[in-house]
């Protein structure tokens, strides 16, 4: 069985960091479900499944999803920041 994505990246990630849509697949996959494994986001992202460690290695190294992964990981961290910034103000508070 070939696990798929339950929703599709969205557009702009293509755009903005020049990838083709397997390549923004494999981006949401590591980010998301596959849980920060290349191999796993390789053949969620519709890479070969014969050869994940291979496919993964290759997309990780694929111009533009080093820097996607970078950026949108530290964008994440910045909203995670600030929520928890938010739940400890509303806890002292209240």
């Amino acid at each position: 069985m070939n696990p798929q994505l339950p929703m599709t990246p969205p557009e702009d990630i293509e755009i903005i960091f020049g990838l083709n849509s397997r390549q923004a697949r494999f981006v949401y996959a590591y980010l998301g479900p596959a849980g920060y494994c290349a191999s796993r986001a390789a053949v969620m992202a519709g890479y070969g499944p014969k050869h994940p460690r291979q496919s993964g290695h290759q997309a990780m190294h694929s111009k533009g999803v080093t820097e996607a992964i970078e950026t949108l990981f530290e964008q994440y961290q910045a909203r995670e920041l600030a929520v928890l910034m938010r739940l400890s103000a509303k806890k002292l508070r209240g």
